[in-house]
């Protein structure tokens, strides 16, 4: 009996974690890594990432490096420290409100 009731308790345990992690809002997860900056062309910032995957970045209120006295394409081949809210609908496609650090390395 002891068993059956540890049983039930076990699968009760998973059974709670599981629906509870399934209720994660995606936004609230951080992505973070070393990029290398590779342009900039129509408001969209390009950087790959450690992985060699591409992320695109679209910033429309050109705030993205704005503290770096940014001027188009001025940090190609430059590397990043990169923090963002991950949005798994999205990929690796951001746009600039998903940005939490972006620091010259």
């Amino acid at each position: 009996m002891k068993f059956i009731l540890t049983l039930i308790s076990a699968v009760s345990l998973v059974a709670f974690t599981t629906i509870n992690d399934g209720d994660k809002d995606s936004n609230n997860e951080l992505y973070t890594d070393s990029v290398v900056f590779d342009g900039y062309e129509g408001n969209i910032y390009f950087f790959t990432n450690s992985q060699e995957e591409a992320i695109t970045i679209d910033d429309e209120d050109n705030k993205l490096l704005s503290e770096l006295d940014f001027e188009a394409n001025d940090y190609i081949g430059k590397t990043f420290k990169l923090s963002l809210k991950l949005n798994k609908k999205k990929g690796l496609n951001f746009v600039s409100k998903d940005v939490i650090e972006v620091k010259l390395l």
